[in-house]
């Protein structure tokens, strides 16, 4: 065993560790007695010596105190020599420092030894220049090169010249350069080994952004190329190929007249197609001529040098060309994504479909798989790593039914504010729509503010989604029919990234939180034409003075982005009037982006201040004689009977302003047709904001929250039942699918005198795949009866497996034969025995739990579950009874299960969140009940309940807001009655109580059997209702098992409020419960004999019964039970009544009580067991067998009946043989 480290927290060493860290080194304390001694004082142990044996581990040292090279040894001669150490050791004056598992202040880092001047500049130099260079490495991507290796195609190379030569050029917000030309061949792959380099800075994040959301594009031409006048020659020969004309009009004819059926005259049309072309290209005709007789002139003046460079280039055709005037025409291009190297890609690689820029005639057309591509490899010199961030990509579709005064001739540009770290915003813009009144179909998103090209240039990978099933229609109207519609649209289809860093992604989560919407403005203004006269298409923010525009705003609803796995929205959204307060409260728009409300209200104020200036030059003349007004009232009031004069200056204070305007609504945009004008705008995070939960992680939080009970523990009572039910239910179901599937067997195949019938019919089951479904379903059924009826833990030897088998193997047998036999008595059909009722159950339950029987009300609350699981009430009943029992545990996972099956079961998230209160989860607790509150708004109980909650939490802002709301929907009616609500308890009545709303709560508390919160209800009405708060306090400790402060509250309340039936029939249920009987009886009576007594006093009737019997009145009762059984009959008062019969040897009135006991309840082993020793009695050895078989089946527990039974048996049996 390894030495363990004697410094508290410390494990090292330990088992439990081993297997992670290993072995950790050790040292031992020194001998020298200072040395000794400050290691004691070290180490933060309180009283305590160490032994020889005690050690501290290498945790707990400096580094440089701890030495692992070699030791140096001088021989002899003088040498040095070394050798490596086997084992760590300390440096002179080491102790230990460090203490990781104890608080830090606990820990004392010894100071560095002082070093030299020069050696200390020396590093501060190396060091400050390192982080220099680091710095600025991480700051600039030195090189971001683009490479273009290679271009392909399945077949040869469209070439637009007789001779072209191919160039590749490259653009990323600047002309990064292009390749030298390349002559195209025939070959399949031409080389290209192009690259182009740029540099990007990390921490600008707008050459990020930009980085992000625009490709590089990569533009393929073709240059006219130079050729071997040799070459040309050979062309020449094939001129009558160059010149036969064009089959594409021939080829348009022929689909023409296949798809309409008419024929049409093709040289006419041809006839006036060559006249329409001569009569067009007079001036070409012109140039022509001109043309010729330039070149005749010079043919004339050196007719000798062209025959001379005609022989020269016939003797050497390679070194001589013609030179002709190059002309290059772009044939294609392709855009090239970075987004990879934002996944944490240093570099990638990518095969490009060159698009082509103009659009071919037929003969020209080429199949899509067989476009030319382009390799590029993209390369970063080290990757871009952001911690936690996120990239954010708006797409905005289309905007429909927009009104007339949207016209193809207006400018038009989207902007959305985006939230960034702090008070920053980004703006993402989107201009350049397509106005179109076309269908939309489903094509790829755009680049951002690019022109419309052909074959879809400018489109990127991501296709448009064109399902609608997905869109959050924010439009009070069905938007569906809108889209298929052939009216104007504005057609953007575009697509922006942004890149979130970590501050970024908290600003935009927080701001969804707080204002749940995001406000996209739109701007519309006239284009403006260039000097050209071609019109601009980029947005201007430099608007003309008087130039006429259009202000709109959409107010996107992004609280689905705050649900958890939620990436993705789609949302429709109404175009309304911008509006500056709206945009603020609403969607958290500070100030407009188009608009800014500085340069408004400058403008403003320099309007309003010419106002005053011209408002004071006039009005001079009123001032002065204002003036001269004030001085004779001043002389007049110096008069007699004048008081003294007033000298008060309010009059000369400034005029109240006036309040300012009410800001102008906004107003949603409609259509001359009357339709609202909306948007379809897409919103993708990469990450959402709240994390997706697996179930695995769901098990665990909800492992940590219930506080499970381990898994060795039984959940079900009736598992045994269950599972011999679940046996012989799929032997039945698999012999009834056996004779379904004989009957077609004997159709479809003719019997054989070959073949047994047997093994045909097994073969045809395997072939119809059923005889495999019947193994696995048998094996499940006997599994798990074998598991629930048998053990194998105590086998010790080989002859208790043999026994263990057999048994099993008789069971499973005696079961199956069971199963058979009734099949076929009832002729395949078994016999349909009708279940108990469900409401019937409840009551027999909470009748065995206040009688005290606990596990057989067990039994009837798990058969009301096994009826129905997915019944939340059906939980909550359960759970209720189990806090009865004190077993919160099982309560707390009931109520889970409840919830499961009803989140907005508003009594499961009640007791919910009390059980996390007891529990001391107070987050947990507080989000149930806000959710309950939520969805209850006008449910004074809730709010009840959490004001007291809040109470319990010394949280006032949060009782005083939670009375408010229940003072606020005091006065309400009366909700109907609910479950809960309309179900009274047996021993308590809440017909006396006040309707105030803390006895209101206090009364739920107590159905719900939350003790402790029935007292928090009840000390508010402590001065107002002392009677009542004792009876509820009574009925309080009752179900507690606290009898005797039950019954000191119960007096209480006979003394304030006086003698009732209610309170008197509590009364007497306290004193059974101390066991005083006689006193019991005499309340009892009192209570049977009032004129106003309760319909509901079943178990005034038991009790009273019961107080009798144990005074040894019988007759009184019997007659008690039998009223029971008159108006509320159960399984246990027609047990009692005829155990009563059966103490008189009224044997047949008993064998009719325990029948009809039998009846409501059959898994009873009592009620079997009494209905045995009846027939026993009675002489009926069969029956009595019958009985006997099911008390052995039900398990009876009573050892003392079973043994009575044996031999009243044993007794019968000996007397008939």
């Amino acid at each position: 065993m390894p030495p363990k480290c004697c410094v508290p927290g410390c494990k090292s060493n330990y088992k439990s560790v081993m297997a992670t860290e290993g072995y950790i080194a050790v040292f031992k304390f020194p001998k020298e007695d200072d040395l000794h001694k400050e290691w004691i004082r070290s180490i933060p142990r309180d009283r305590w010596e160490p032994t020889k044996n005690s050690v501290v581990c290498l945790k707990h040292f400096e580094p440089k105190y701890v030495s692992d090279k070699m030791e140096t040894y001088r021989s002899a001669t003088g040498e040095t020599q070394q050798f490596p150490r086997s084992k760590l050791f300390l440096l002179p004056g080491a102790k230990p420092t460090i203490f990781p598992n104890l608080p830090k202040y606990l820990s004392a880092v010894p100071l560095n030894t002082r070093k030299e001047p020069e050696q200390r500049r020396k590093e501060i130099f190396e060091r400050n220049q390192k982080e220099l260079d680091s710095w600025l490495n991480q700051d600039v991507i030195n090189s971001f090169e683009v490479f273009v290796s290679q271009l392909k195609s399945k077949k040869d190379y469209p070439g637009l010249y007789a001779v072209s030569d191919i160039s590749t050029k490259c653009t990323y917000r600047e002309d990064l350069g292009g390749s030298d030309p390349i002559p195209i061949t025939d070959e399949e792959r031409i080389p290209i080994d192009y690259s182009a380099s740029f540099q990007i800075d990390v921490n600008n994040m707008k050459e990020l952004d930009h980085l992000i959301s625009n490709p590089a594009t990569l533009t393929v031409s073709q240059i006219s190329g130079s050729f071997d006048p040799q070459l040309y020659e050979q062309l020449v020969t094939n001129e009558e190929v160059l010149q036969t004309p064009t089959k594409s009009y021939d080829s348009v004819v022929s689909i023409y007249e296949a798809i309409t059926g008419q024929k049409v005259d093709v040289g006419s049309a041809r006839g006036s197609s060559r006249g329409k072309k001569r009569g067009d290209g007079k001036d070409s005709d012109k140039k022509e001529k001109k043309d010729k007789a330039a070149k005749d002139k010079k043919s004339k003046k050196s007719k000798s040098s062209v025959s001379a460079s005609s022989a020269s280039t016939k003797g050497k055709s390679g070194k001589s060309e013609v030179s002709i005037a190059q002309t290059s025409e772009v044939y294609g291009i392709c855009m090239i994504d970075f987004i990879p190297l934002f996944y944490g890609k240093s570099s990638f690689r990518e095969t490009l479909l060159i698009k082509p820029t103009k659009k071919s005639l037929d003969h020209q057309m080429i199949p899509y798989k067989n476009h030319p591509k382009i390799t590029v490899t993209v390369s970063i010199d080290q990757e871009l790593y952001f911690k936690d961030s996120n990239i954010l990509s708006l797409t905005v579709e289309s905007i429909y039914n927009i009104p007339e005064l949207m016209t193809p001739n207006q400018s038009y540009v989207i902007c959305a504010m985006i939230p960034m770290e702090g008070s920053h915003r980004v703006p993402i813009q989107l201009t350049n729509p397509l106005y179109t009144t076309t269908t939309l179909s489903a094509t790829n998103k755009c680049w951002p503010n690019t022109q419309a090209m052909a074959n879809e240039s400018n489109t990127t990978k991501y296709k448009m989604n064109p399902d609608t099933t997905n869109i959050i229609n924010k439009v009070d109207t069905d938007i569906v029919p809108f889209l298929g519609e052939e009216t104007p649209k504005l057609q953007f289809n575009m697509i922006k990234r942004n890149l979130l860093l970590a501050d970024g992604m908290s600003e935009f989560a927080a701001h969804i939180k707080v204002h749940r919407r995001l406000a996209l403005e739109m701007f519309m203004t006239t284009k403006k034409k260039s000097s050209t006269g071609s019109q601009t298409s980029i947005f201007d923010t430099k608007r003309a003075k008087n130039q006429p525009f259009l202000h709109l705003m959409v107010l996107l609803d992004l609280a689905a982005l705050l649900y958890p796995g939620v990436s993705r929205i789609r949302l429709a959204c109404p175009v309304r009037t911008f509006s500056y307060d709206e945009a603020l409260k609403l969607g958290g728009l500070t100030d407009s982006y188009f608009l800014p409300t500085s340069k408004k209200e400058a403008k403003e104020g320099k309007d309003a201040g010419a106002k005053e200036a011209k408002a004071e030059k006039g009005g001079k003349k009123d001032k002065a004689a204002s003036s001269k007004s004030s001085k004779s009232n001043k002389k007049g009031s110096k008069g007699k009977g004048s008081d003294a004069p007033d000298k008060s200056m309010k009059n000369l204070l400034p005029a109240k302003p006036e309040p300012p305007p009410e800001p102008e609504p906004s107003l949603q945009v409609y259509n001359e047709d009357k339709k609202p004008c909306f948007i379809i705008v897409e919103l993708e995070l990469l990450t959402p904001i709240m994390p997706k939960e697996e179930v695995e992680d769901l098990q665990d939080k909800l492992y940590d929250l219930l506080q499970a009970q381990p898994e060795g523990a039984p959940k079900v009572v009736l598992t045994q039942c269950l599972a011999k039910d679940l046996y012989k239910q799929t032997i039945s179901e698999i012999i009834r699918d056996i004779n379904k599937h004989y009957a077609a067997f004997v159709q479809q195949v003719m019997p054989s005198k070959q073949f047994s019938i047997a093994s045909r019919f097994v073969k045809y089951l395997q072939k119809m795949g059923a005889y495999q479904k019947y193994v696995s379903s048998i094996t499940k059924a006997a599994t798990s009866l074998v598991n629930n009826k048998f053990s194998s833990d105590k086998l010790t030897n080989p002859k208790e497996n043999l026994d263990l088998i057999s048994d099993v193997f008789v069971q499973l047998v005696s079961e199956m034969h069971d199963a058979v036999n009734k099949l076929i008595c009832s002729k395949l059909e078994p016999p349909q025995t009708e279940g108990i009722p469900v409401d019937e159950v409840y009551f027999y339950a909470k009748e065995a739990a206040q009688m005290g029987n606990a596990e057989l009300a067990n039994r009837y609350f798990m058969e009301r579950i096994c009826e129905n699981q997915k019944n939340a009430d059906y939980w909550l009943d359960y759970a209720i009874f189990q806090v009865e029992l004190n077993n919160t545990d099982i309560a707390f996972e009931c109520v889970q299960k409840a919830l499961t099956a009803d989140p907005n079961h508003k009594y499961g998230l009640l007791m919910m969140g009390a059980l996390l209160s007891e529990k001391g989860m107070k987050e947990n607790a507080e989000t149930c009940l806000l959710n309950l509150m939520v969805q209850e708004q006008k449910w004074l109980e809730g709010w009840v309940t959490l004001h007291i909650f809040y109470e319990m939490i010394e949280n006032p802002a949060g009782m005083d807001m939670s009375l408010e709301m229940a003072q606020k929907y005091a006065d309400e009616p009366a909700p109907e009655s609910d479950y809960i609500s309309k179900i009274d308890d047996l021993l308590w009545s809440e017909d006396i109580c006040p309707k105030t709303k803390f006895f209101r709560a206090a009364c739920i508390y107590l159905k719900l059997r939350l003790f402790n919160w029935v007292e928090y209800a009840l000390a508010h009405e402590t001065q107002s209702n002392y009677a009542m708060v004792n009876y509820l306090l009574a009925a309080n400790c009752y179900y507690k098992k606290l009898y005797p402060h039950a019954l000191e509250h119960v007096k209480e309340t006979e003394n304030y409020y006086g003698i009732d039936c209610r309170v008197g029939s509590l009364y007497g249920h306290c004193l059974m419960a101390l066991e005083r009987y006689e006193e019991a009886r005499d309340q009892f009576h009192h209570v049977l004999e009032a004129y106003n007594r309760p319909k509901n006093i079943h178990l005034v009737n038991l009790n009273c019964a019961l107080a009798e019997e144990t005074l040894g009145n019988d007759q009184e009762a019997r007659k008690f039970i039998l009223l029971s059984c008159k108006y509320n009959p159960s399984p246990y008062t027609w047990l009692r009544a005829g155990q009563l019969y059966f103490k008189q040897n009224d044997l047949l009135s008993a064998e009719e009580c325990f029948s009809e006991a039998n009846l409501r309840d059959n898994r009873s082993a009592e009620i079997w067991a009494h209905l045995c020793l009846v027939n026993l009695r009675l002489d009926r050895e069969n029956e009595a067998m019958l009985c006997y078989n099911q008390v052995l089946q039900n398990n009876f527990s009573d050892k003392e009946f079973l043994a009575l039974l044996n031999e009243e048996l044993k007794t019968v049996l000996q007397c008939n043989e």
